[in-house]
C-alpha cells in the first residue's frame, strides 16, 4: 500500500462477497455500472446464460448472448419489442433474412425478395403468389387498374356504357 492510496499487489484477487471497482458493482456472477434507474452496461457471466446488456432499461437495450446451441445472437429491443435480431434466428424490423431471401408476414400478407427469382407478394411460393415480377421483368398481377382499365384473373376491361372495351384471353 503506497502512501498516495495505489495498492499495488501480486496474484489473485478474490472478492467472493462482491464490492465497487471504478464504479462497477462485483457480485458472484456479474459486474455492472448502472445508474439510478437502470441505465448502463451489464455483464453476467452465468455459465449457462452468459449476457452482456447495454440498456437504458428493460424495455430499450441490447443484448448480446448465448443460452443454448439454437438460442444466440443479438437482440435490439425498442419499447418492448424486438427491432432486430441476428444470430440463430436473422430479422429487422420484422423481417426476415436469410442467405437468399428477404421475407415477412405469412400467406395473403408474405412478401418476399429473393435474388434470382424475383419479388412476390400474397403467397409463400413464387409461382402461386398473386402478385410478383422475376427478375427479367416480368409481371403477373391477379387484379388490379392499370391507366382506367380494371384487371382481373381473366380480362382486361375499361370504359363505360356503350364503349366498354374488354380484353379476354
Amino acid at each position: 500500500l503506497q502512501p498516495d492510496g495505489d495498492v499495488i499487489m501480486q496474484g489473485t484477487i478474490t472478492a467472493e462477497a462482491g464490492g465497487t471497482i471504478g464504479g462497477w458493482d462485483i457480485t458472484s456472477d456479474a459486474i455492472s455500472d448502472l445508474n439510478a434507474s437502470g441505465k448502463g452496461i451489464e455483464i453476467k457471466s452465468h455459465p449457462s446464460t452468459p449476457i452482456i446488456t447495454i440498456k437504458e432499461d428493460a424495455n430499450n437495450k441490447i443484448e448480446l448472448y448465448h443460452t443454448t446451441d439454437t438460442n444466440w445472437g443479438i437482440i435490439g429491443k425498442s419499447g418492448g419489442n424486438n427491432v432486430f435480431r441476428l444470430g440463430d434466428t436473422n430479422t429487422i424490423a420484422g423481417w426476415t433474412f436469410t442467405n437468399d431471401k428477404f421475407s415477412a408476414g405469412s400467406s395473403g400478407t408474405y412478401i418476399a425478395l429473393i435474388p434470382g427469382t424475383g419479388i412476390q407478394m400474397g403467397h409463400e411460393t413464387f409461382s402461386s403468389a398473386p402478385f410478383s415480377v422475376t427478375n427479367a421483368g416480368v409481371l403477373k398481377s391477379t387484379s388490379g387498374t392499370i391507366g382506367g382499365f380494371t384487371l382481373s384473373a381473366t380480362a382486361l376491361t375499361g370504359g363505360s356504357s356503350g364503349t366498354t372495351v374488354a380484353l379476354t384471353p
